[in-house]
């Protein structure tokens, strides 16, 4: 009997299966990441690493296809090792004529071929040799077969460096990520007045304009390159903040509780614009996001903007 240790199975932790899709596999994890995150729930801190280290390797297809390989290797060499069967000592009988036939061999056959220089024992012992040595070569081949799969397959780091270059953004210009958070954005048909934004830097932006109340009314996402026109503002008094970055993603905690971030968050504006929107009053406020921008990241501004909310 063999007994074969395999490896943990990210498939059954995130109770997917093997032909599971991307959608299915971002709906597992976010299910089972309300479950048992530890900022959630206490003392399943091992449980959800081992379902966010499943889900990172089955969300990317070359670490998915590596994975597989591997894991079906585990599967086939368990199943092989498990029907095979077990070999029984082998029992042999002789007639009475068999035996003097053996005897007769054994007195006049073989010392002849002893002098001939032929050696029985020697011939067996380099076919079992032999036959060891194949046995072992097998696996070592099918290991140096799934290295060379494991290395065609691993990027090399001018492609990773040129994809951390290329990251996009998840989202497109003017969907708002964070409507779980503020609510839907609010509107005023009968108002005339509109806010356009140009987005002239590098780094895509969160725009989020907040009332005197500190009450986000309107965020909206903008691509850099892009210009955005926000309509039908109620009246009041409003500040108009940003929040950059590159790469924005649902599958990054901003803070807290909080889904949703950039891979590479670059600036927070620490100086709002002020606008105040008349009703009855048609104006055009238009505004636009620097080309050059400075790293300063005022995380307690960012905070604020969603505790106040």
């Amino acid at each position: 009997m063999y007994i074969v240790l395999m490896s943990i199975d990210y498939y059954q932790i995130l109770q997917v299966s093997t032909t599971a899709t991307h959608a299915e596999i971002k709906a597992s994890y976010r299910r089972l990441a309300k479950l048992f995150h530890p900022d959630k729930n206490s003392g399943f801190d091992d449980k959800f690493r081992l379902i966010k280290e499943a889900y990172e390797t089955l969300i990317d297809e070359v670490q998915r296809n590596r994975y597989d390989v591997k894991r079906n290797y585990d599967i086939t060499i368990s199943q092989v090792k498990k029907t095979e069967p077990v070999k029984k000592q082998k029992t042999y009988t002789f007639t009475e004529p068999e035996l003097k036939h053996r005897n007769y061999y054994q007195e006049h056959y073989k010392p002849k071929q002893k002098q001939a220089g032929y050696n029985f024992e020697s011939k067996k012992k380099t076919s079992y040799k032999e036959l060891t040595y194949i046995l072992i070569s097998i696996p070592a081949a099918i290991s140096l077969l799934l290295l060379l799969v494991s290395l065609y397959q691993k990027p090399s780091k001018e492609k990773a460096i040129t994809e951390k270059k290329t990251i996009v953004s998840e989202i497109k210009t003017s969907e708002s990520p964070y409507s779980a958070n503020f609510g839907r954005n609010i509107f005023n048909s009968s108002s005339k007045s509109y806010l356009k934004i140009t987005n002239q830097s590098k780094n895509d932006v969160i725009v989020f304009l907040q009332n005197k109340d500190h009450k986000i009314i309107r965020h909206h996402f903008i691509e850099h390159g892009y210009r955005l026109f926000i309509e039908e503002i109620p009246a009041g008094t409003y500040y108009l903040f940003y929040y950059s970055g590159k790469g924005f993603t649902d599958k990054k905690y901003l803070f807290n509780n909080i889904m949703g971030n950039f891979y590479e968050a670059w600036n927070v504006d620490s100086f709002p614009q002020k606008i105040n929107i008349i009703e009855t009053k048609q104006d055009s406020f238009l505004f636009s996001l620097p080309k050059k921008e400075q790293k300063k990241l005022d995380t307690l501004l960012l905070k604020r903007i969603f505790d106040f909310n």
